[in-house]
């Protein structure tokens, strides 16, 4: 009996305390002095996570002129085809007309598989099989410039161009393999250019879309690589902004360099959920 007591003290307790924390939420839905508008934010940290599939097609070339196996890393070497990710970007935005932004993912993937049919990987010529693991990895980190020439209070539109700094890790070995095969590494700058805009419905929903691509032919690579997003935003007071969106992350890369020839395609997209302080 007195554990049920303290149980139905308990649940009276929390019943009582979310209906206060709705009669807040409901006061400041419906106050006379709504949240600013996105126009003032001077400060923008977000944080967020995208349940992202996958699809990734990777070639490790022994030299440019005699080309490795083109495999598929989720349906050859077993690597996941869809995973969750974080992703953290700050805006600063100083004066009216202007915002610097930092912002960075991480997707690291790892995974085993039996091999149907041989596979040329640089130096190496796996079997059909033969128990393969392998691991991708991409960090990306970069910094944006945008110059917003169309900007109110109600909606904003402008150019972006920055750089990206892109980290590629690639392995596949054998488990028979002696020593264990060091994995193949790139680090890449990546400038950008791109269209993004805001739209405010009211001071507490808004929409907002970006675009971002680049297009790079060289000599020893040649680079294609498309980020886009786009997400719905409710404001839920001067500081908080809760937000639900799409991205699409799209990199083609082949290198013709006698030190990496080879390709990577990785496709990414998927729903974003993401919360971001504001001041």
């Amino acid at each position: 009996m007195l554990v049920s007591k303290r149980t139905s003290i308990f649940a009276l307790g929390l019943f009582f305390a979310c209906t206060i924390q709705v009669a807040y939420a409901a006061r400041d839905y419906l106050s006379p002095n709504p949240p600013p508008y996105a126009i003032e934010d001077r400060f923008r940290l977000e944080v967020g996570i995208v349940h992202s599939g996958y699809d990734t097609q990777v070639r490790l070339d022994p030299t440019p002129q005699n080309p490795g196996t083109l495999v598929s890393a989720e349906d050859d070497l077993g690597l996941e085809d869809s995973d969750t990710i974080l992703q953290v970007e700050l805006t600063l935005l100083p004066g009216d007309h202007h915002l610097v932004r930092l912002h960075g993912i991480s997707m690291r993937r790892s995974g085993f598989a039996t091999l149907t049919r041989n596979i040329v990987w640089d130096d190496e010529t796996y079997l059909a099989g033969q128990r393969a693991d392998s691991s991708l990895n991409i960090s990306m980190i970069g910094l944006t410039y945008g110059w917003l020439p169309f900007r109110t209070d109600r909606y904003e539109l402008g150019l972006t161009a920055g750089v990206q700094i892109a980290d590629v890790e690639a392995n596949v070995e054998v488990r028979a393999t002696n020593p264990p095969r060091e994995p193949e590494e790139g680090i890449a700058p990546i400038p950008m250019i791109g269209l993004e805009g805001r739209y405010d419905f009211s001071r507490r929903w808004s929409i907002d879309g970006r675009y971002q691509y680049l297009s790079v032919g060289q000599d020893d690579v040649d680079a294609k690589l498309t980020d886009a997003r786009f997400a719905v935003r409710w404001r839920q007071g001067q500081h908080l902004v809760l937000g639900l969106g799409y991205r699409i992350f799209d990199l083609n890369v082949e290198s013709h360099s006698e030190d990496t020839p080879g390709f990577v395609a990785l496709k990414m997209k998927g729903p974003m959920l993401f919360v971001q302080g504001s001041m």
